[in-house]
Protein backbone atom coordinates (compact mmCIF):
# COMPACT_ATOMS: atom_id res chain seq x y z
CA UNK A 1 0.00 0.00 0.00
CA UNK A 2 3.15 2.61 0.51
CA UNK A 3 2.59 3.81 -3.14
CA UNK A 4 -1.05 4.75 -2.42
CA UNK A 5 -1.47 8.51 -3.39
CA UNK A 6 -4.08 10.60 -1.51
CA UNK A 7 -6.04 11.09 -4.57
CA UNK A 8 -6.68 6.98 -4.44
CA UNK A 9 -7.83 7.30 -0.77
CA UNK A 10 -10.55 9.61 -1.88
CA UNK A 11 -11.41 6.95 -4.77
CA UNK A 12 -11.88 4.19 -2.16
CA UNK A 13 -13.17 6.21 0.97
CA UNK A 14 -16.11 7.18 -0.98
CA UNK A 15 -17.09 3.81 -1.10
CA UNK A 16 -18.20 4.74 2.68
CA UNK A 17 -19.32 7.89 2.83
CA UNK A 18 -23.13 7.51 2.57
CA UNK A 19 -23.06 6.95 6.72
CA UNK A 20 -22.24 10.97 6.44
CA UNK A 21 -24.47 11.66 3.76
CA UNK A 22 -28.81 12.13 3.51
CA UNK A 23 -31.58 11.90 6.30
CA UNK A 24 -32.81 14.52 8.32
CA UNK A 25 -32.09 17.82 8.10
CA UNK A 26 -29.21 17.26 6.02
CA UNK A 27 -31.41 16.71 3.53
CA UNK A 28 -31.81 20.47 3.04
CA UNK A 29 -28.69 21.37 2.36
CA UNK A 30 -26.62 21.92 -0.32
CA UNK A 31 -25.56 18.52 -1.96
CA UNK A 32 -23.24 16.49 -4.45
CA UNK A 33 -23.62 13.06 -6.13
CA UNK A 34 -20.13 10.77 -6.10
CA UNK A 35 -20.04 6.99 -6.65
CA UNK A 36 -16.63 5.18 -7.01
CA UNK A 37 -14.93 1.96 -8.08
CA UNK A 38 -11.70 0.15 -6.62
CA UNK A 39 -10.28 -0.80 -10.61
CA UNK A 40 -6.70 -1.32 -9.23
CA UNK A 41 -6.22 -4.60 -9.86
CA UNK A 42 -3.49 -5.46 -7.48
CA UNK A 43 -4.15 -3.23 -4.66
CA UNK A 44 -4.93 -5.08 -1.25
CA UNK A 45 -8.56 -4.74 0.62
CA UNK A 46 -8.63 -2.08 2.49
CA UNK A 47 -11.00 -0.85 5.65
CA UNK A 48 -12.33 2.89 4.90
CA UNK A 49 -12.82 5.24 8.27
CA UNK A 50 -15.09 8.47 8.13
CA UNK A 51 -14.21 10.86 10.69
CA UNK A 52 -12.39 8.20 12.77
CA UNK A 53 -15.30 5.85 12.34
CA UNK A 54 -14.95 2.24 10.73
CA UNK A 55 -17.44 2.45 7.70
CA UNK A 56 -16.80 -0.20 5.08
CA UNK A 57 -14.40 -2.93 5.85
CA UNK A 58 -12.63 -5.29 3.39
CA UNK A 59 -13.03 -3.14 0.13
CA UNK A 60 -11.79 -5.50 -2.78
CA UNK A 61 -10.86 -5.12 -6.26
CA UNK A 62 -13.86 -4.13 -8.70
CA UNK A 63 -16.33 -3.30 -5.76
CA UNK A 64 -18.37 -0.07 -5.96
CA UNK A 65 -20.97 2.17 -4.27
CA UNK A 66 -24.20 3.37 -5.39
CA UNK A 67 -24.57 7.07 -6.01
CA UNK A 68 -23.93 8.96 -2.70
CA UNK A 69 -25.36 12.25 -1.46
CA UNK A 70 -23.61 14.17 1.03
CA UNK A 71 -24.15 17.86 1.95
CA UNK A 72 -21.43 20.19 1.15
CA UNK A 73 -18.48 20.24 3.57
CA UNK A 74 -15.13 18.63 4.52
CA UNK A 75 -14.83 15.13 5.61
CA UNK A 76 -12.14 13.12 7.61
CA UNK A 77 -11.33 10.50 5.56
CA UNK A 78 -8.81 7.21 6.97
CA UNK A 79 -7.70 4.14 4.75
CA UNK A 80 -5.87 1.19 6.71
CA UNK A 81 -4.96 -2.00 5.99
CA UNK A 82 -7.67 -4.47 6.17
CA UNK A 83 -8.33 -5.95 9.46
CA UNK A 84 -5.39 -3.89 11.01
CA UNK A 85 -5.10 -0.52 13.06
CA UNK A 86 -2.62 0.72 10.93
CA UNK A 87 -3.69 3.57 9.05
CA UNK A 88 -1.59 3.91 5.47
CA UNK A 89 -3.35 7.19 4.16
CA UNK A 90 -5.79 9.90 5.54
CA UNK A 91 -6.95 13.27 4.41
CA UNK A 92 -9.91 15.58 4.07
CA UNK A 93 -12.38 15.27 1.33
CA UNK A 94 -14.36 18.05 0.10
CA UNK A 95 -18.13 17.85 -1.84
CA UNK A 96 -19.12 20.42 -3.44
CA UNK A 97 -22.82 21.17 -4.60
CA UNK A 98 -24.60 19.55 -8.17
CA UNK A 99 -21.81 17.18 -7.87
CA UNK A 100 -22.18 13.65 -10.16
CA UNK A 101 -18.48 12.21 -9.90
CA UNK A 102 -17.19 9.19 -10.99
CA UNK A 103 -14.12 8.61 -8.82
CA UNK A 104 -11.86 5.41 -10.26
CA UNK A 105 -8.99 3.93 -8.42
CA UNK A 106 -6.89 2.66 -11.47
CA UNK A 107 -3.76 1.44 -12.41
CA UNK A 108 -1.18 -1.25 -10.58
CA UNK A 109 -0.67 -0.22 -7.13
CA UNK A 110 3.19 0.53 -8.35
CA UNK A 111 1.55 3.73 -10.05
CA UNK A 112 -2.09 3.89 -8.66
CA UNK A 113 -3.87 7.04 -9.49
CA UNK A 114 -7.34 7.86 -9.49
CA UNK A 115 -9.43 8.87 -12.62
CA UNK A 116 -12.52 11.77 -11.84
CA UNK A 117 -15.36 11.65 -14.25
CA UNK A 118 -17.70 14.28 -13.96
CA UNK A 119 -21.45 12.59 -15.58
CA UNK A 120 -23.93 14.23 -16.23
CA UNK A 121 -26.96 14.27 -13.60
CA UNK A 122 -29.61 15.20 -15.14
CA UNK A 123 -32.89 13.37 -15.64
CA UNK A 124 -32.87 11.03 -18.36
CA UNK A 125 -35.61 11.03 -20.60
CA UNK A 126 -38.38 8.31 -20.46
CA UNK A 127 -37.72 5.39 -23.22
CA UNK A 128 -33.49 5.95 -22.85
CA UNK A 129 -31.25 5.27 -20.78
CA UNK A 130 -27.50 7.33 -20.57
CA UNK A 131 -24.38 5.82 -20.64
CA UNK A 132 -21.25 6.60 -20.33
CA UNK A 133 -18.17 4.04 -21.28
CA UNK A 134 -14.27 4.02 -19.07
CA UNK A 135 -11.43 3.09 -19.91
CA UNK A 136 -9.50 1.97 -16.40
CA UNK A 137 -7.58 -1.06 -17.61
CA UNK A 138 -3.92 -0.83 -17.26
CA UNK A 139 -2.87 -3.81 -19.21
CA UNK A 140 -5.16 -3.64 -22.46
CA UNK A 141 -3.80 -1.18 -24.36
CA UNK A 142 -5.53 1.29 -26.99
CA UNK A 143 -9.08 -0.56 -28.03
CA UNK A 144 -11.84 0.01 -30.23
CA UNK A 145 -15.30 -0.61 -29.08
CA UNK A 146 -18.77 -1.55 -30.45
CA UNK A 147 -21.98 -1.09 -29.45
CA UNK A 148 -24.64 -2.58 -31.02
CA UNK A 149 -27.80 -4.62 -30.53
CA UNK A 150 -27.81 -7.53 -29.40
CA UNK A 151 -27.01 -10.51 -31.40
CA UNK A 152 -26.01 -8.09 -34.53
CA UNK A 153 -22.80 -8.77 -36.79
CA UNK A 154 -19.77 -6.85 -35.58
CA UNK A 155 -20.33 -3.02 -36.83
CA UNK A 156 -17.71 -2.41 -39.34
CA UNK A 157 -16.68 0.80 -37.74
CA UNK A 158 -16.12 1.46 -34.02
CA UNK A 159 -18.41 3.28 -31.89
CA UNK A 160 -15.74 4.26 -30.05
CA UNK A 161 -12.20 3.97 -32.09
CA UNK A 162 -8.82 4.03 -30.33
CA UNK A 163 -9.64 4.39 -27.09
CA UNK A 164 -6.62 5.03 -24.54
CA UNK A 165 -6.10 4.13 -21.01
CA UNK A 166 -7.74 6.83 -18.82
CA UNK A 167 -10.46 7.78 -21.51
CA UNK A 168 -14.09 8.57 -20.71
CA UNK A 169 -16.92 8.78 -23.76
CA UNK A 170 -20.00 9.92 -23.19
CA UNK A 171 -22.72 7.64 -25.56
CA UNK A 172 -25.18 10.09 -24.90
CA UNK A 173 -28.66 8.59 -24.49
CA UNK A 174 -30.18 5.88 -26.42
CA UNK A 175 -33.18 3.41 -27.09
CA UNK A 176 -34.13 0.83 -23.88
CA UNK A 177 -33.48 -2.41 -25.15
CA UNK A 178 -30.82 -5.26 -24.99
CA UNK A 179 -27.65 -4.32 -26.56
CA UNK A 180 -23.75 -5.69 -26.58
CA UNK A 181 -20.49 -4.34 -26.22
CA UNK A 182 -17.43 -6.07 -27.51
CA UNK A 183 -13.48 -4.58 -27.48
CA UNK A 184 -10.92 -5.77 -30.19
CA UNK A 185 -7.36 -4.53 -29.91
CA UNK A 186 -6.97 -1.02 -31.99
CA UNK A 187 -7.63 -1.42 -35.45
CA UNK A 188 -8.44 -5.02 -35.20
CA UNK A 189 -11.54 -6.68 -35.54
CA UNK A 190 -10.53 -9.51 -32.95
CA UNK A 191 -12.56 -9.09 -30.54
CA UNK A 192 -11.13 -10.00 -27.26
CA UNK A 193 -14.47 -8.94 -24.72
CA UNK A 194 -18.19 -9.90 -25.73
CA UNK A 195 -20.28 -8.51 -23.12
CA UNK A 196 -22.90 -11.13 -24.54
CA UNK A 197 -26.85 -9.14 -23.75
CA UNK A 198 -26.58 -6.30 -21.72
CA UNK A 199 -30.17 -5.08 -20.51
CA UNK A 200 -30.74 -0.94 -21.02
CA UNK A 201 -33.56 -0.14 -18.99
CA UNK A 202 -35.76 3.53 -18.88
CA UNK A 203 -34.12 6.51 -17.41
CA UNK A 204 -30.82 4.14 -16.29
CA UNK A 205 -27.95 6.56 -16.39
CA UNK A 206 -25.11 4.06 -16.30
CA UNK A 207 -21.22 4.28 -16.41
CA UNK A 208 -19.43 0.74 -17.69
CA UNK A 209 -15.83 0.43 -16.97
CA UNK A 210 -13.35 -2.00 -18.52
CA UNK A 211 -10.63 -3.05 -15.80
CA UNK A 212 -8.35 -5.63 -16.01
CA UNK A 213 -9.84 -9.19 -15.68
CA UNK A 214 -10.16 -11.16 -12.52
CA UNK A 215 -10.11 -14.43 -14.23
CA UNK A 216 -7.36 -15.55 -17.02
CA UNK A 217 -6.41 -12.75 -19.03
CA UNK A 218 -5.58 -15.69 -21.96
CA UNK A 219 -9.66 -16.21 -21.67
CA UNK A 220 -10.28 -12.27 -22.06
CA UNK A 221 -7.80 -9.06 -21.10
CA UNK A 222 -11.03 -7.35 -19.60
CA UNK A 223 -14.35 -7.38 -17.19
CA UNK A 224 -16.88 -4.50 -17.49
CA UNK A 225 -17.71 -3.18 -14.27
CA UNK A 226 -21.30 -1.46 -14.42
CA UNK A 227 -21.80 1.45 -12.13
CA UNK A 228 -25.32 1.72 -11.96
CA UNK A 229 -25.98 4.33 -9.12
CA UNK A 230 -27.60 1.74 -6.91
CA UNK A 231 -25.69 -0.73 -4.59
CA UNK A 232 -26.18 -3.42 -7.40
CA UNK A 233 -23.23 -2.93 -9.49
CA UNK A 234 -22.90 -5.94 -11.72
CA UNK A 235 -19.52 -7.37 -13.09
CA UNK A 236 -19.59 -8.43 -16.73
CA UNK A 237 -16.95 -11.16 -17.71
CA UNK A 238 -16.43 -12.20 -21.35
CA UNK A 239 -19.72 -14.04 -22.80
CA UNK A 240 -17.48 -17.26 -23.76
CA UNK A 241 -17.83 -20.99 -21.55
CA UNK A 242 -15.85 -23.64 -23.06
CA UNK A 243 -17.28 -26.93 -24.39
CA UNK A 244 -16.39 -30.22 -25.05
CA UNK A 245 -19.02 -32.21 -26.65
CA UNK A 246 -18.77 -36.11 -26.29
CA UNK A 247 -21.19 -38.67 -28.59
CA UNK A 248 -22.28 -40.82 -25.79
CA UNK A 249 -25.63 -42.55 -27.66
CA UNK A 250 -24.85 -46.28 -28.69
CA UNK A 251 -25.60 -47.34 -32.29
CA UNK A 252 -26.16 -44.33 -33.84
CA UNK A 253 -24.75 -41.49 -35.58
CA UNK A 254 -25.90 -38.04 -35.13
CA UNK A 255 -25.33 -34.37 -36.53
CA UNK A 256 -25.04 -31.52 -33.27
CA UNK A 257 -26.18 -28.22 -33.61
CA UNK A 258 -24.93 -25.02 -31.64
CA UNK A 259 -27.02 -22.09 -31.89
CA UNK A 260 -28.88 -23.28 -35.33
CA UNK A 261 -25.32 -23.71 -37.20
CA UNK A 262 -23.83 -27.67 -37.59
CA UNK A 263 -20.83 -27.95 -36.08
CA UNK A 264 -20.88 -31.68 -36.00
CA UNK A 265 -22.19 -34.35 -39.02
CA UNK A 266 -22.45 -37.40 -38.91
CA UNK A 267 -20.69 -37.54 -35.47
CA UNK A 268 -20.19 -40.90 -34.70
CA UNK A 269 -20.21 -42.80 -31.66
CA UNK A 270 -17.74 -42.38 -28.68
CA UNK A 271 -16.46 -39.48 -31.10
CA UNK A 272 -15.28 -36.24 -29.34
CA UNK A 273 -13.81 -32.65 -30.44
CA UNK A 274 -11.11 -32.14 -30.27
CA UNK A 275 -10.45 -30.36 -26.67
CA UNK A 276 -12.51 -27.48 -25.84
CA UNK A 277 -14.62 -25.15 -27.89
CA UNK A 278 -15.76 -21.75 -27.69
CA UNK A 279 -19.00 -21.57 -26.90
CA UNK A 280 -22.06 -18.71 -25.55
CA UNK A 281 -23.08 -18.63 -21.93
CA UNK A 282 -26.50 -19.86 -23.09
CA UNK A 283 -26.30 -22.02 -26.40
CA UNK A 284 -29.14 -23.89 -27.59
CA UNK A 285 -27.86 -27.28 -28.49
CA UNK A 286 -29.95 -29.69 -31.13
CA UNK A 287 -29.31 -32.61 -31.60
CA UNK A 288 -30.65 -34.72 -34.86
CA UNK A 289 -30.40 -38.00 -37.05
CA UNK A 290 -27.80 -37.67 -39.76
CA UNK A 291 -29.15 -34.80 -42.44
CA UNK A 292 -32.68 -34.48 -40.85
CA UNK A 293 -34.11 -31.13 -40.01
CA UNK A 294 -33.30 -29.50 -36.95
CA UNK A 295 -36.86 -29.02 -36.06
CA UNK A 296 -36.65 -32.66 -35.91
CA UNK A 297 -34.17 -32.71 -33.24
CA UNK A 298 -34.40 -35.50 -30.79
CA UNK A 299 -32.19 -33.80 -28.09
CA UNK A 300 -32.95 -30.15 -27.60
CA UNK A 301 -30.98 -28.13 -24.43
CA UNK A 302 -30.52 -24.50 -23.38
CA UNK A 303 -27.95 -24.76 -20.44
CA UNK A 304 -27.13 -21.63 -18.77
CA UNK A 305 -23.37 -21.73 -18.34
CA UNK A 306 -20.89 -20.15 -16.37
CA UNK A 307 -18.58 -17.18 -18.21
CA UNK A 308 -15.61 -18.75 -18.60
CA UNK A 309 -16.03 -21.94 -17.35
CA UNK A 310 -15.18 -25.10 -18.86
CA UNK A 311 -17.83 -27.96 -19.37
CA UNK A 312 -18.20 -31.62 -20.72
CA UNK A 313 -21.57 -32.19 -22.53
CA UNK A 314 -22.53 -35.76 -23.49
CA UNK A 315 -24.79 -37.00 -25.53
CA UNK A 316 -26.95 -39.77 -23.89
CA UNK A 317 -29.48 -42.27 -23.93
CA UNK A 318 -30.93 -44.69 -26.15
CA UNK A 319 -32.84 -45.08 -29.46
CA UNK A 320 -33.67 -48.48 -28.99
CA UNK A 321 -37.66 -48.18 -29.04
CA UNK A 322 -37.73 -51.24 -26.58
CA UNK A 323 -35.43 -49.07 -23.69
CA UNK A 324 -36.92 -46.70 -21.60
CA UNK A 325 -33.70 -44.40 -21.12
CA UNK A 326 -34.13 -41.35 -22.56
CA UNK A 327 -31.91 -38.93 -24.26
CA UNK A 328 -30.21 -36.36 -22.96
CA UNK A 329 -26.90 -34.18 -22.82
CA UNK A 330 -25.60 -35.12 -19.57
CA UNK A 331 -23.63 -31.70 -18.16
CA UNK A 332 -20.48 -31.83 -15.87
CA UNK A 333 -18.72 -29.11 -14.92
CA UNK A 334 -14.72 -29.30 -15.38
CA UNK A 335 -12.27 -28.31 -13.02
CA UNK A 336 -8.78 -27.83 -14.64
CA UNK A 337 -7.17 -27.16 -11.69
CA UNK A 338 -3.12 -28.76 -12.08
CA UNK A 339 -2.78 -31.67 -9.31
CA UNK A 340 -0.14 -31.74 -6.53
CA UNK A 341 3.23 -32.34 -7.21
CA UNK A 342 3.51 -36.43 -7.89
CA UNK A 343 -0.54 -36.71 -8.22
CA UNK A 344 -2.47 -36.64 -10.62
CA UNK A 345 -6.50 -35.91 -10.64
CA UNK A 346 -8.80 -38.50 -11.82
CA UNK A 347 -12.82 -38.39 -12.20
CA UNK A 348 -14.55 -41.11 -13.80
CA UNK A 349 -17.71 -40.29 -15.45
CA UNK A 350 -20.40 -43.44 -15.73
CA UNK A 351 -22.33 -42.25 -19.19
CA UNK A 352 -22.75 -46.45 -20.50
CA UNK A 353 -26.68 -47.09 -20.96
CA UNK A 354 -26.70 -50.79 -20.70
CA UNK A 355 -29.59 -50.98 -18.31
CA UNK A 356 -31.50 -49.22 -16.03
CA UNK A 357 -32.00 -48.71 -11.90
CA UNK A 358 -29.96 -50.36 -9.70
CA UNK A 359 -29.25 -52.98 -12.02
CA UNK A 360 -27.00 -50.09 -13.68
CA UNK A 361 -24.50 -49.57 -10.91
CA UNK A 362 -21.16 -49.83 -11.04
CA UNK A 363 -18.07 -50.36 -8.82
CA UNK A 364 -15.01 -48.65 -10.84
CA UNK A 365 -11.57 -49.58 -9.85
CA UNK A 366 -8.23 -49.23 -10.47
CA UNK A 367 -4.82 -51.32 -10.46
CA UNK A 368 -1.33 -50.57 -11.07
CA UNK A 369 0.32 -51.57 -14.52
CA UNK A 370 -1.35 -53.32 -17.37
CA UNK A 371 -3.54 -55.53 -16.15
CA UNK A 372 -5.78 -55.65 -18.82
CA UNK A 373 -7.74 -58.90 -20.24
CA UNK A 374 -8.37 -60.07 -16.70
CA UNK A 375 -12.35 -61.29 -16.76
CA UNK A 376 -12.47 -61.53 -12.81
CA UNK A 377 -11.04 -59.23 -10.05
CA UNK A 378 -10.19 -62.36 -8.19
CA UNK A 379 -6.93 -62.26 -10.86
CA UNK A 380 -6.32 -58.65 -10.01
CA UNK A 381 -3.55 -57.51 -7.94
CA UNK A 382 -3.78 -54.61 -6.01
CA UNK A 383 -6.34 -53.52 -7.47
CA UNK A 384 -8.18 -49.86 -5.55
CA UNK A 385 -11.57 -49.20 -5.39
CA UNK A 386 -11.92 -45.69 -6.60
CA UNK A 387 -16.29 -45.42 -6.10
CA UNK A 388 -18.76 -48.04 -5.12
CA UNK A 389 -22.60 -47.92 -6.78
CA UNK A 390 -21.80 -45.66 -9.06
CA UNK A 391 -25.10 -44.64 -11.06
CA UNK A 392 -26.25 -44.07 -14.33
CA UNK A 393 -25.19 -40.91 -15.39
CA UNK A 394 -22.99 -40.05 -11.90
CA UNK A 395 -19.45 -39.78 -11.84
CA UNK A 396 -16.81 -39.82 -8.86
CA UNK A 397 -15.69 -35.83 -8.82
CA UNK A 398 -12.02 -35.03 -8.94
CA UNK A 399 -9.46 -37.75 -7.20
CA UNK A 400 -6.53 -37.18 -5.82
CA UNK A 401 -4.46 -40.61 -7.02
CA UNK A 402 -0.81 -41.21 -7.79
CA UNK A 403 0.45 -40.51 -10.81
CA UNK A 404 1.67 -43.46 -12.48
CA UNK A 405 0.28 -46.15 -15.20
CA UNK A 406 -3.37 -47.51 -14.36
CA UNK A 407 -5.83 -50.30 -15.63
CA UNK A 408 -9.12 -48.68 -14.89
CA UNK A 409 -11.37 -51.43 -14.25
CA UNK A 410 -15.65 -51.43 -14.04
CA UNK A 411 -17.87 -54.30 -12.31
CA UNK A 412 -21.37 -54.42 -11.57
CA UNK A 413 -21.80 -53.61 -8.63
CA UNK A 414 -21.03 -55.84 -5.56
CA UNK A 415 -19.86 -58.40 -8.74
CA UNK A 416 -16.13 -59.27 -9.25
CA UNK A 417 -16.83 -60.01 -13.25
CA UNK A 418 -15.02 -57.27 -15.30
CA UNK A 419 -17.25 -55.40 -17.97
CA UNK A 420 -14.35 -53.62 -19.11
CA UNK A 421 -10.64 -52.06 -18.71
CA UNK A 422 -8.80 -49.47 -19.99
CA UNK A 423 -4.91 -48.87 -19.52
CA UNK A 424 -4.11 -44.65 -18.82
CA UNK A 425 -1.17 -43.24 -18.24
CA UNK A 426 -2.00 -40.30 -15.60
CA UNK A 427 1.48 -37.56 -15.43
CA UNK A 428 1.90 -35.55 -13.03
CA UNK A 429 -0.12 -32.61 -12.35
CA UNK A 430 -2.38 -33.87 -14.66
CA UNK A 431 -6.44 -33.46 -14.71
CA UNK A 432 -7.99 -36.25 -16.31
CA UNK A 433 -11.55 -37.49 -17.14
CA UNK A 434 -12.37 -41.33 -17.71
CA UNK A 435 -16.01 -41.42 -19.26
CA UNK A 436 -17.80 -45.26 -20.00
CA UNK A 437 -19.95 -45.63 -22.61
CA UNK A 438 -21.43 -48.20 -24.71
CA UNK A 439 -24.52 -50.48 -23.74
CA UNK A 440 -23.46 -54.11 -24.46
CA UNK A 441 -26.15 -54.50 -27.73
CA UNK A 442 -25.53 -51.96 -29.68
CA UNK A 443 -21.82 -50.76 -28.88
CA UNK A 444 -19.65 -52.78 -26.80
CA UNK A 445 -18.69 -50.93 -23.66
CA UNK A 446 -15.56 -48.81 -23.60
CA UNK A 447 -13.72 -46.14 -21.32
CA UNK A 448 -12.68 -43.26 -23.59
CA UNK A 449 -9.70 -40.96 -21.29
CA UNK A 450 -9.53 -37.57 -21.68
CA UNK A 451 -7.25 -34.53 -20.71
CA UNK A 452 -8.65 -32.07 -19.26
CA UNK A 453 -6.25 -28.81 -19.94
Amino acid sequence: MNGLSKGVLAGLAVLALSACGGGGSDDLLPAGQIRALHASPDAPDVDVLINGQVSLEGVAYQQASGNLTFAVGDYDVAVNVAGSETTVLSDTFTVNAGDLVTLIAANTVDQIEYLVIEEDGSAVTAGNARVNVVHASPTAGDVDIYVSAYGDALPATPTLNDVPFRASSSLGEVPVGTYQIRITGSDSTEVVFDSGPLALNSTDNLTVVAVDSSSDPSWSPVDLVVLTGTADNPVVKDDTAFVRVIHGVPGQNVDVYVNEALVLEDFEFSQSTKGYAEFNSMPQLDMTLPNDAIGNAVISAQPELDRGAYYTVIANGTVDGNDAIPLNFLLLADDLTAAASGKARLRVVHAAPFAEGSAADVDVWAAPGDQTGQSNLSTVSDEILLRAALGYQENTGYLDVDNAQYTALVTLDGDGAIQVDALATLDETGVYTAVAVGDVTNEALEILLFVDE
